[in-house]
């Protein structure tokens, strides 16, 4: 059976339960030395970089923006 295809074409953000699913399924941490502040990870397949944005007060799910690399 073959390695299923990233979607980060389709899709530029995703909230809720899809973001641990999508990390677990596409994504791999980035080197937390170039951006401290940030929780970046870089998809195994097309080399999409990606930010995890934790809840805030209008936002209740975690949130996962795609932001530049790979399919465009």
């Amino acid at each position: 059976m073959s390695e299923p295809k990233c979607s980060c074409e389709a899709f530029h953000h995703l909230e809720g339960a899809s973001v641990p699913a999508y990390i677990k399924a596409f994504l791999e941490p980035e080197d937390k030395s170039a951006a401290p502040d940030k929780d970046l990870f870089r998809c195994r397949v097309c080399g999409s970089l990606w930010e995890k944005h934790a809840p805030y007060e209008k936002r209740a799910r975690h949130a996962l923006v795609r932001l530049r690399g790979g399919p465009d």
